[in-house]
């Protein structure tokens, strides 16, 4: 089942490194553009507030969209989120938009794969997927980090942005075909 998957498990490589790159670095960038203590608490809060409001947010068009539209725009946001601070924008309006997408990709992969496969397939079909997010979760951060220490670490935020803008190019290519039962 995972062959029909394989878009899938590419976003989801490439989410798992773009996303932790800006969890690792976010903290790093707000240094260098001078914040206090208080501003990145602030936006760490932001981020978990946002979180917790996202699957209230986000639970109707997951549901609704059987192809990979849902998750191309949750990735899209969290492209935006990535470059937003780059681009001047205000880091809490970054840590707003990144924290609306953080937790309901998961849920986004975890749909596609329900409408995809049967039943008795999901667990094994999303331990690989797992597997998959966390070679990125792996290799993303060490990428990025190299990355700004070569440059900047604002770098690492754009690593995220580059990631999940191409994640959701490819989620975009994603149709879903019902599962295959067995008799």
């Amino acid at each position: 089942h995972l062959g029909r998957l394989w878009r899938i498990a590419v976003v989801y490589a490439l989410f798992g490194a773009g996303y932790l790159a800006y969890l690792t670095f976010l903290s790093e960038f707000l240094a260098g553009q001078r914040a206090g203590p208080w501003q990145v608490a602030m936006t760490w809060t932001v981020v978990g507030v946002s979180a917790l409001v996202a699957p209230a947010l986000w639970s109707r068009p997951i549901a609704a969209w059987r192809d990979g539209r849902a998750l191309a725009v949750l990735l899209a946001v969290q492209a935006v989120a990535g470059m937003a601070p780059l681009a001047g924008a205000a880091p809490l309006m970054s840590a707003i938009a990144f924290g609306l997408t953080l937790m309901v990709i998961p849920s986004a992969v975890t749909a596609l794969v329900r409408a995809t496969v049967p039943e008795d397939a999901w667990t094994g079909v999303l331990g690989a997927l797992t597997v998959v997010f966390a070679a990125g979760q792996t290799a993303g951060p060490w990428l990025a980090g190299a990355l700004a220490d070569l440059t900047t670490p604002g770098m690492a935020l754009a690593w995220d942005a580059a990631l999940c803008g191409c994640a959701a190019l490819v989620a975009l290519t994603w149709r879903a075909t019902p599962p295959h039962r067995r008799p």
